[in-house]
Formats: C-alpha cells, sequence, structure tokens
C-alpha cells in the first residue's frame, strides 16, 4: 500500500508516522509545506509555499507547481493521509486542494490538529486553563464556529 500524508508536519509528527509506517512494510512519503528547524524532517519533501509566499508571482507559479505535485502524489498513493486544514486562497473559501482531492477517488482520513477546527468559546467554557491563557493574552488565534463548521463540511464533501 502506498500512503501519502499532506500537508503538515506539526511536532514532526509526520516524519515518525512515515518511519513507523515503513518499518510495518507500508510505503509512506510525507510531504509538507513547512520544513521547521527544531522539528525532525528526515522523510518529509518539501511543498511549494503557497500561502506564506509575498511575491504575487512568485505565489502564483508555486500555486501552479503546488497542484501539479499533488495531482501526482495523489496518482502514486493507494491512501491519503491528510493533517490539519486544506489551504484556502486568501479572503476567499476556494482551497487549492478539494478539486484534486475529490477526482482522485482516494480513501483518506483527516487529522485535525487543534486550531483548525478549535472553537475557542467553547474551549475557555468547559477549559479553565484555555480561559485564562486567553484572559492573558498567551493565546492569539480566535477561531470561530464558523471556521471550524467551514473545515468539517468541506472534508465531509469529501466523502460524499
Amino acid at each position: 500500500m502506498n500512503l501519502a500524508l499532506l500537508p503538515r508536519n506539526i511536532g514532526s509528527e509526520m516524519n515518525y508516522r512515515v518511519q513507523a509506517m515503513r518499518k510495518v512494510g507500508i510505503h509512506a512519503r510525507a510531504y509538507s509545506f513547512q520544513q521547521g528547524a527544531i522539528i525532525s524532517n528526515e522523510h518529509i519533501q518539501s511543498l511549494p509555499k503557497v500561502v506564506s509566499e509575498f511575491n504575487p508571482w512568485k505565489r502564483f507559479q508555486n500555486i501552479l507547481d503546488y497542484r501539479r505535485q499533488l495531482k501526482d502524489i495523489l496518482e502514486w498513493a493507494d491512501v491519503v493521509h491528510w493533517v490539519y486544514d486544506l489551504t484556502y486562497l486568501p479572503f476567499t473559501n476556494w482551497t487549492l486542494e478539494m478539486d484534486l482531492l475529490r477526482a482522485s477517488g482516494k480513501p483518506g482520513v483527516i487529522q485535525w490538529a487543534g486550531s483548525d477546527i478549535r472553537v475557542s468559546a467553547m474551549d475557555a467554557e468547559v477549559n479553565s486553563y484555555f480561559r485564562d491563557a486567553i484572559e492573558r493574552g498567551e493565546w492569539r488565534y480566535k477561531e470561530t464556529r464558523a471556521h471550524s463548521l467551514r473545515n468539517q463540511s468541506n472534508f465531509a464533501k469529501l466523502m460524499a
């Protein structure tokens, strides 16, 4: 089986997952946008930076390169393990991956990482540590119910 892990190596998890999968005979490959200095990238292949690139012409070229690379990855893979969120074009609800993932017809799983589906207000109601972190200004993200539902809804559409 060919397993593709995409597109974020959060806390080196994808890197170590590839190592573990290979030990049990699964042909796993991982691809990530970021290559951090303090996380392990030994088994990670780079994806073009599509959102963090500030030069609009370079960003456009990176988007085209990313979509070509993703298409090749999806052709190779038997199963897709998606980590985190889809990549939305700034100021839009259009994702760079949804059409390619749907067209591939490949089975897969989504692994939520937290802020991609978290609703800060709900967490603060039940988690005093989280609420205190928000009040002290230690938590800068303001995840919303709308953001969470958009992400979950988009992945649910892939399963339809």
